[in-house]
């Protein structure tokens, strides 16, 4: 039975129908690599709900957060964004939760000359079509054969430049819940896909 007591009180966006097919995912994952984890709401679903080692990329600045003018931070101290994700993930960081505090591609040119490999790659970081574009592009690369390519904020009308991103690079995805894409690379043996999806041909 999936458990999300904790993940629903830590603010995001992530909906509840689509921190189910996270979680999902995550079970059926070993090694895990989330590029933008904000406050921790979708990494503690995964958490909660899986064995999995889960990387989570984020340089935990309100720099790092959207379009300029789209979010206005909070009168905080520096790292009050870090300090909140470590204390809604405190029991695991350090155990299977790994707080990797860059940018995806600073964090790309450090995990893969150490050969580290993912069954699930999840990619919502900065939502601009070069970001989007550049996290795709590299990460597929880090996935083991079969793994999981995903990400969020597809069709989301407040982020416009992800869906013609990831179109740009795929002749044809699938959508999850909400505003969840994801596509296989490889072979399968357990096709990924707990929730019904709709196939959605972007060639």
């Amino acid at each position: 039975m999936l458990n999300f007591d904790r993940a629903v009180t830590i603010p995001g966006w992530m909906k509840p129908e689509e921190l189910e097919w996270l979680a999902v995912q995550a079970s059926r994952a070993s090694v895990i690599a989330e590029i933008g984890s904000w406050q921790g709401r979708s990494t503690r679903a995964m958490a909660d709900n899986s064995n999995a080692v889960i990387f989570a990329i984020d340089p935990f600045s309100d720099e790092a957060i959207g379009y300029p003018g789209w979010w206005k931070p909070p009168v905080k101290h520096k790292d009050w964004l870090w300090h909140e994700f470590e204390s809604n993930l405190r029991e695991y960081i350090g155990k299977r939760v790994i707080p990797v505090r860059m940018f995806s591609a600073y964090a790309y040119e450090h995990l893969e000359p150490r050969g580290v490999k993912f069954d699930f790659v999840f990619i919502d970081g900065s939502h601009d079509f070069g970001h989007v574009t550049g996290d795709i592009q590299m990460f597929k690369k880090l996935l083991k054969p079969g793994g999981l390519l995903a990400g969020h904020d597809y069709n989301e009308p407040t982020c416009p430049e992800v869906a013609p991103a990831v179109n740009a690079q795929f002749q044809s995805i699938m959508l999850g819940p909400g505003t969840i894409w994801y596509a296989l690379y490889g072979n399968h043996a357990n096709p990924v896909t707990p929730i019904p999806a709709e196939s959605l041909s972007v060639a």
